[in-house]
């Protein structure tokens, strides 16, 4: 289970992230998922089933040199980093075992040629499968807290979608169902939570 943790008042950011990493054979209590070196000014944490794909994503990120740089900037270049990548590797994977693309699977036909009407209709819905066959590519996250300005800002990345979040906390990971409840819980019992004290 993974949880990435943010949370902010008018003056102050916060990112907890759990450290329990995954596989399919081990659990281990060493798992690397804050990025706050990175980028000047913001903090950023780490959900999915491949920390190594977000990784290599993250590596591929470039920024002109003038900053600085805001949330909603880096989350929209982890987002196109994270789609890109996937659909690199989906494509080599779907070239290597079919030889096909994903624009083949959208267009629903080769160029030159048809395709099985139901290896299409599997290999489409494998395509936003977060539990599937690609889930080392789909199930990936990036959620970022920073200042744009002097405004605090959250905002979530995946290779789908990025997102700004109204809110001053958000949870994300596998475990976000119940810290969600938990800062909602807390939340509701402070009146203003831009005034809220880190002291």
């Amino acid at each position: 289970m993974t949880v990435i943790n943010v949370a902010h008042n008018k003056d102050t950011v916060a990112l907890v992230a759990d450290s329990q990493l995954s596989s399919f054979i081990r659990k281990s209590m060493n798992g690397d998922k804050i990025y706050f070196d990175n980028f000047p000014g913001m903090i950023s944490g780490v959900t999915g089933n491949s920390i190594f794909f977000i990784d290599e994503a993250i590596g591929k990120i470039e920024f002109p040199p003038e900053p600085p740089l805001d949330p909603g900037t880096l989350s929209g270049a982890i987002h196109y980093r994270l789609r890109d990548l996937k659909n690199q590797k989906i494509d080599s994977d779907l070239i290597s075992a079919y030889n096909l693309t994903i624009e083949d699977l959208v267009r629903g036909q080769k160029k030159d040629d048809k395709i099985d009407e139901t290896l299409l209709k599997n290999l489409q819905q494998e395509l936003e499968n977060k539990n599937g066959r690609w889930k080392q590519y789909l199930d990936n996250s990036v959620t970022t807290i920073g200042f744009d300005g002097k405004n605090p800002e959250i905002y979530y990345a995946d290779p789908f979608t990025r997102d700004k979040i109204s809110l001053n906390f958000y949870s994300s990971g596998s475990g976000s169902d119940l810290a969600s409840q938990s800062l909602q819980n807390f939340y509701e019992t402070i009146k203003d939570p831009n005034s809220l004290k880190t002291t």
